[in-house]
């Protein structure tokens, strides 16, 4: 868990199961795509709602310019060291937009 993140447990909603859903997904936000597993994940939970008759609409990112900005302003409060530590535990290189985070931001 992220410590900078308030921890909340997960609360069950009423929800009528006739009741169809409309749901967005974003499958890639153009800064950061979603690794091979998490793709087919991603790809097998929305053939399963489709299955169930819920609605669903891709959400393309908008903005990405800012948002790239923000990312990389107020994400990194540790200047990328924890990041920097995961990468050394697993050796795999950073992704290309991550390249920043971890190479580019210094004390």
């Amino acid at each position: 868990m992220e410590a900078q993140l308030i921890y909340k447990s997960w609360s069950p909603i009423a929800h009528d199961e006739r009741r169809r859903l409309t749901i967005a997904v974003m499958r890639d936000d153009v800064l950061c795509a979603p690794l091979p597993p998490i793709a087919v994940a991603l790809d097998g939970a929305i053939q399963r709602l489709r299955f169930h008759g819920h609605k669903l609409v891709e959400w393309r990112a908008t903005r990405l310019a800012e948002s790239e900005e923000l990312l990389f302003t107020f994400l990194p409060q540790d200047l990328g060291d924890e990041y920097r530590e995961h990468l050394a535990v697993t050796d795999e290189p950073a992704g290309e937009k991550q390249s920043r985070l971890v190479f580019t931001m210094t004390r």
